[in-house]
């Protein structure tokens, strides 16, 4: 039998993601004047370019078959690699044609951050919330059933997967629920923030920080890249050590982009000329000659 502790907080994960970004964006829209459409534009972007694009690029090199599959599906670097070079172009290319193309004419600061809402929705139901729909009816028929019942209900799954289901819900800790949701706001922060550096790298027509936004991406990438691929291989890594470990990762990446995206909106907002890395190349090249003066 599943705790209902456990199936709770199913449902409140779940509310959380079908509620938070919506949420937000709404706050923003009557409190803040900020405009839907970037919102529903984020939205379009992340099913057309993170889910078409992504889908059609694996097909043609990684999915059984091709010629390609046994060397990208054959080491855990290459195929974090992979991934890493796919989302993080696809996904910034994405945001750059978006505010290049569309909202060319939405210099509103509030845009990126309707944008970025709209993107993690529609992402956030497609990589957790359809997970946790399965999770709750499984979980809620197994105790209803129990297991004998649950098995006959489903006879015509084949056993080893019934097996898999049912040991996944047996296991699952109010914990891993927990890191669940701290890696949503992390993801929400990390989106949101790339959006922003997007935004001003086409407004301030900065191109570098186009190139930061895909390489943070591809970067923030990686972690969850090695759990997929580990995860896909039976041999799922420990969580009480993998999940710590991951998370450091993830948070240096995120805080790292929540810091340029923060420093690009204060030159945009301010008006300056100087750019982040301006500054940051002049606050070295001032170091380097005051250690030089007093040699």
């Amino acid at each position: 039998m599943i705790n209902e502790s456990i199936i709770t907080a199913f449902y409140t994960l779940l509310l959380i993601i079908l509620t938070f970004p919506i949420g937000t964006a709404i706050l923003l829209k009557f409190r803040g004047k900020a405009r839907f459409m970037p919102f529903f534009l984020g939205a379009i972007v992340y099913f057309t370019f993170s889910i078409i694009f992504v889908t059609m690029i694996n097909s043609l090199f990684i999915n059984k078959g091709r010629v390609t599959h046994d060397f990208l599906n054959g080491n855990v670097l290459v195929y974090s690699f992979y991934m890493a070079v796919v989302v993080g172009f696809m996904e910034i290319i994405g945001m750059f044609v978006a505010f290049k193309r569309v909202l060319q004419t939405h210099d509103d600061e509030k845009t990126p951050l309707m944008f970025g809402l709209g993107y993690t929705a529609v992402a956030l139901i497609a990589l957790v919330g359809l997970s946790l729909v399965v999770y709750v009816s499984n979980a809620t028929a197994l105790n209803a059933l129990g297991e004998e019942g649950y098995r006959t209900k489903f006879a015509d799954v084949e056993s080893y997967d019934l097996d898999k289901t049912i040991d996944v819900l047996k296991n699952i800790r109010i914990i891993d629920l927990i890191y669940e949701f701290l890696n949503m706001l992390m993801y929400t922060a990390v989106i949101v923030s790339l959006a922003v550096m997007v935004f001003y790298s086409v407004k301030l027509k900065a191109t570098v920080y186009f190139w930061i936004a895909v390489i943070i991406r591809a970067l923030y990438t990686i972690p969850g890249s090695v759990t997929s691929w580990f995860s896909s291989q039976s041999t799922a890594l420990d969580p009480d050590v993998w999940n710590p470990v991951r998370s450091v990762i993830e948070l240096l990446f995120a805080g790292i982009a929540v810091f340029m995206a923060y420093k690009l909106y204060a030159c945009y907002k301010n008006e300056e000329l100087v750019m982040p890395l301006d500054l940051f190349k002049k606050k070295m090249y001032k170091n380097t000659k005051n250690m030089l003066d007093k040699l």
